[in-house]
């Protein structure tokens, strides 16, 4: 096999093992910092799954491999059915999540691979990514946590960086409320508005 035919075995591959889900059957947490209409689009159609979008997706499934690994080694995180548990809506069970582990003192634990702009972005605020804190706060809601901590990787450091997130009932209320609307959205198979001025040009209805 010659190295051209060997590139496009690897890519192959790694198109059929990087996990990457294009469509979902239930409503992801992960949804709620998209503009309400990408996420419906993204829900109803499917994203294009793209060689990098690939990439990216078994990158993230090894960094976080690895974080539980060690965490694990350190004796930090617990080793039982709370590793990639699911966490549910009580109002809409179509509305789901799943939660990367929880730590032997009972807190959720959440781990992100980022690259090195986002990574000096929240190490310049000292505060994690919004979109994160509003996935975790989901999190907190519906599996009862009142702390979670998130750990970044930079993906072309390995720096790492912990925060802490304290669970807030008014936010995690406004919060769902956005992804009850949206699953009313993709159930009625009625496209939300825009929030974000770039759907017209990259979405369909």
């Amino acid at each position: 096999m010659n190295a051209q035919n060997l590139q496009s075995a690897l890519i192959l591959q790694l198109r059929e093992t990087s996990k990457l889900e294009k469509r979902r059957d239930y409503i992801g947490i992960s949804n709620i910092s998209k503009c309400p209409r990408q996420a419906y689009s993204d829900l109803v159609h499917g994203f294009n799954g793209t060689d990098f979008a690939h990439q990216m997706a078994y990158a993230g499934y090894l960094f976080e491999q690895d974080a539980i690994a060690r965490l694990a080694a350190m004796g930090f995180v617990k080793q039982d059915g709370s590793l990639n548990a699911e966490v549910m809506c009580p109002a809409n069970p179509a509305i789901r999540g799943h939660v990367d582990g929880e730590t032997n003192l009972g807190d959720l634990l959440e781990i992100k691979s980022v690259s090195k702009r986002k990574f000096e972005i929240l190490s310049y605020q000292n505060r994690p990514l919004h979109e994160h804190t509003d996935q975790v706060q989901l999190y907190m809601h519906y599996g009862y946590w009142k702390t979670c901590l998130i750990i970044y990787i930079c993906r072309e450091t390995f720096e790492h960086r912990v925060f802490d997130v304290r669970y807030d009932a008014a936010k995690a209320g406004e919060l769902e409320t956005k992804m009850l609307s949206l699953a009313e959205a993709v159930k009625l198979k009625s496209p939300p508005a825009c929030t974000c001025g770039k759907c017209g040009s990259r979405h369909h209805e």
